[in-house]
């Protein structure tokens, strides 16, 4: 069973992860995602999608009419059990990172994981940071 660097499971034992442990971790190939925003009737949507962020933003922005608009209108996530209020051009971001853990970085330094690069920078300030892709 192969595990992104980014789930949960492995972010709760960031500290026992060693160097070479996170190396085959970020190798591994990432299996495919389940598209869980809710349609206009109610149900998922179901789409199977390789697990890359350019490819699920475009499948986000192009069947769910998620982006564009008003960008600083505040807007509803619509991903199954998600209420979150987020920006309109901050919800793809959100979906990648919160959801679907596909924007992640690795601090080299202490190995933690985190979502966000910005967040990432305040672990080890100039520790140069390893995007997880």
């Amino acid at each position: 069973m192969s595990v992104r660097i980014g789930s949960p499971v492995i972010m709760s034992y960031t500290a026992q992860l060693t160097p070479e442990l996170t190396e085959f971790l970020l190798n591994l190939p990432a299996p495919p995602i389940t598209c869980r925003c809710v349609t206009v009737h109610g149900d998922e949507c179901g789409a199977v999608l390789p697990a890359d962020r350019i490819l699920v933003s475009k499948h986000l922005r192009d069947e769910h009419a998620l982006g564009g608009g008003n960008s600083k209108q505040r807007v509803t996530c619509s991903w199954r059990d998600c209420s979150r209020h987020v920006l309109r051009e901050s919800l793809i971001r959100h979906v990648l990172s919160i959801h679907l853990g596909l924007l992640t970085w690795v601090c080299p330094t202490c190995l933690k994981v985190f979502a966000r690069k910005g967040t990432a920078h305040k672990c080890h300030p100039g520790g140069g940071m390893l995007p997880h892709l």
